[in-house]
């Protein structure tokens, strides 16, 4: 077995801590415009003296209690998301050891290989969990066999997926 890394896609904490990246570049920002203004290197009132002065002789409300909630919840989630694994994007090939296949691709190989197949007029194809589902609209109830023998033998050492075919009867003039 090969020691290739296992491609996957980005942790699902990733946007709530790239905007919680953003609320601390923004108050670093204040941060360093209240220290201009208390060393007198600009004019005006420092920010944060402003908003404790707005929040003197506020009390715990019911708003306020919510708030702290939601941010505490929206911080649990972000934690949880950031410990579990990330989905895997690609499957491991069977035929070429530390050969990787995305998922698309196999449904590509998959309906490229069933629109070569005799018979078919159209066909489309989308990977599950555990198949290849392959929909195709043909005129004869023989042509479903042709496909899944079709598609194998493109799918042969990319996956162990496997392949159903549905067929959709086209009737011809």
């Amino acid at each position: 077995m090969s020691s290739s890394l296992v491609p996957t896609a980005r942790p699902s904490a990733t946007r709530v801590v790239a905007f919680y990246a953003l609320l601390g570049i923004a108050l670093g920002v204040v941060a360093v415009r209240d220290l201009a203004v208390a060393q007198g290197w600009a004019a005006g009132k420092p920010w944060y003296e402003s908003a404790i002065e707005g929040l003197d002789g506020l009390s715990a409300s019911a708003a306020a209690t919510a708030v702290g909630v939601v941010i505490g919840v929206i911080g649990v989630v972000a934690l949880i998301g950031a410990l579990l694994p990330a989905r895997r994007t690609h499957d491991r090939t069977e035929a070429t050891p530390g050969l990787w296949v995305s998922r698309p691709a196999i449904a590509t190989l998959a309906e490229h290989a069933a629109e070569r197949t005799p018979g078919v007029y159209e066909a489309s194809a989308a990977v599950r969990r555990r198949r290849v589902m392959v929909r195709v609209a043909d005129s004869e109830p023989e042509t479903a066999q042709r496909v899944e023998d079709s598609v194998k033998r493109a799918l042969d050492g990319l996956t162990d997926r496997r392949i159903v075919v549905r067929r959709r009867e086209v009737k011809v003039p």
